[in-house]
């Protein structure tokens, strides 16, 4: 079975309606969500997560209106509350990279700080972050490939091998 990189992205709060929507607590505002979600995965802890159909989300400010294709009754949405809503990381839109600037850097496996984003440029053929690591300023790819996780709420991202032009 592949494993889904997912991504919390809030709680739900309680049943709305009758036809089994429920109300969607969103915990960041920084993350963008795509609103032709196909499935979202809740769960009461990320070890413990199971696939849902959506049938329509409808994002507001700090919440959001759920539609699950097989719920559809008030009841049904009852018991769904407190769950942990996740999405695939594919589902997230596309991140303004230069909205990083300021983001502390954390390696691969998410031990400590090891720098700072200072600066983000497009204007190449390639797009490139600039780390500062202590003294050195290191040019980084700007590629999803390349950014493990952005945790938004934190302000840290974790970037994929810069330990390896860290020690170069």
């Amino acid at each position: 079975m592949t494993k889904v990189a997912l991504t919390l992205i809030g709680s739900i709060l309680k049943a709305r309606g009758l036809k089994g929507e429920v109300l969607l607590k969103v915990h960041s505002q920084s993350v963008e969500i795509n609103q032709n979600l196909k499935v979202v995965w809740l769960g009461e802890d990320d070890d413990h997560l199971y696939p849902w159909e959506v049938e329509y989300l409808r994002i507001r400010e700090k919440s959001a209106f759920l539609k699950l294709r097989a719920i559809n009754s008030r009841s049904e949405a009852e018991y769904l509350k407190n769950l942990s809503v996740y999405v695939p990381v594919d589902d997230l839109k596309e991140p303004e990279y230069s909205t990083l600037i300021g983001f502390r850097v954390k390696a691969h496996d998410w031990s400590e700080i090891i720098g700072e984003i200072t600066a983000f440029d497009d204007t190449g053929k390639q797009a490139q972050f600039t780390v500062q690591v202590g003294q050195k300023n290191l040019l980084y790819p700007a590629v999803t490939e390349l950014i493990g996780a952005i945790d938004w709420d934190n302000r840290t991202v974790c970037l994929n091998m810069i330990e390896d032009l860290i020690n170069l």
